[in-house]
């Protein structure tokens, strides 16, 4: 089951849903909360929208779902904007977690070892499925399977919850939560948010944060956000339909 929070701002209501998003085609189990919220708007985690980034995140089930209700995306995040941040809890827990095997202890224990994604080392099969769906745009058909997408998302839901209690934010957790925030002001009263597990805590803390604005500009006092915000697109063919900029000329 995803991890689900939600949260109201001044203007709108937000539904963060975290999941394990490996590139695999089957649902994601979105679909639900699609209908549930009756979202005006869905914002994901990841690069520019196209088809890919949606399967990897809803499934093809759930891109029909957005495609049928006709649903605005958007993404939180730009790959030039934000350099990768993964709260140290994770990481932390990964460590703990990665004792009970020698394959993945060994690649914890390496020395200034990046990783872009939580569960890449610890989840290996994941891993080989990520690059494959990179390479051939497609799953693996071998882990295309519910099953293990649930195992995952058991044991990623599992640390998260253990790393709960741990205060700590990253950069980029700041600039999506900001990126939510600004949505919410430009007129978007239902967003539905779709984030890797690791993000929903932290995301959910910083948008009820009063400070989230003074956060996310002490991140870049060179200014570099000013002519940058987040592009709106249709499900279809993912042609631009709105542009949301990250600063608030009328503030200013």
């Amino acid at each position: 089951m995803p991890l689900v929070r939600n949260v109201k701002l001044e203007n709108s209501k937000v539904t963060l849903v975290g999941i394990s998003h490996i590139f695999t085609e089957h649902s994601k189990d979105l679909e639900e909360y699609i209908e549930k919220t009756k979202t005006e708007l869905i914002a994901l985690e990841g690069d520019e929208i196209d088809e890919q980034l949606c399967i990897h995140f809803f499934g093809k089930a759930g891109l029909e779902k957005v495609r049928e209700e006709n649903i605005p995306l958007t993404s939180l995040a730009s790959r030039n904007f934000w350099e990768m941040g993964i709260p140290e809890y994770v990481k932390e827990n990964m460590k703990m977690l990665a004792r009970f095997s020698p394959f993945f202890s060994a690649l914890f224990l390496a020395k200034d070892i990046h990783l872009p994604e939580f569960f890449i080392a610890s989840f290996s099969l994941a891993f080989l499925n990520e690059v494959y769906g990179e390479i051939r745009k497609k799953s693996l058909p071998l882990l295309d399977s519910r099953i293990y997408w649930k195992y995952l998302n058991f044991l990623g839901r599992a640390i998260v919850e253990i790393g709960r209690v741990i205060p700590t934010t990253s950069k980029k957790e700041i600039e999506m939560a900001y990126g939510i925030k600004r949505l919410s002001e430009e007129g978007y009263t239902k967003i539905l948010a779709v984030t890797g597990m690791a993000h929903t805590y932290p995301m959910e803390k910083l948008l009820k944060d009063k400070n989230l604005e003074n956060k996310f500009m002490t991140e870049h006092e060179n200014h570099e956000y000013e002519e940058k915000g987040l592009t709106v697109v249709e499900p279809w063919k993912f042609e631009k339909i709105d542009f949301v900029p990250y600063l608030d000329c009328s503030k200013y």
